[in-house]
């Protein structure tokens, strides 16, 4: 599936099923002030399967917490 990019060539998204808007958002505000802004597909949203293949859920919310750990990294 493709996926819009900002100025940077950075993907761009803004949140579950709701349409991908640069201009006048706060991302755009964001990067003008000099920050990059980077987000994460969590489990079981967005294009991410959820455990057992489950929309909308995960095992345990400490599965959140890895993935934004990895994020990070």
């Amino acid at each position: 599936m493709p996926v819009d990019h900002g100025p940077d060539d950075s993907p761009l998204v803004q949140g579950p099923g709701k349409p991908k808007v640069y201009q006048g958002s706060w991302v755009q505000a964001f990067n003008e002030a000099g920050y990059s802004v980077c987000g994460i597909d969590q489990q079981g949203l967005g294009f991410s399967e959820g455990a057992r293949s489950l929309r909308c859920y995960v095992e345990a919310f400490d599965d959140y917490i890895r993935d934004v750990v990895e994020l990070r990294r």
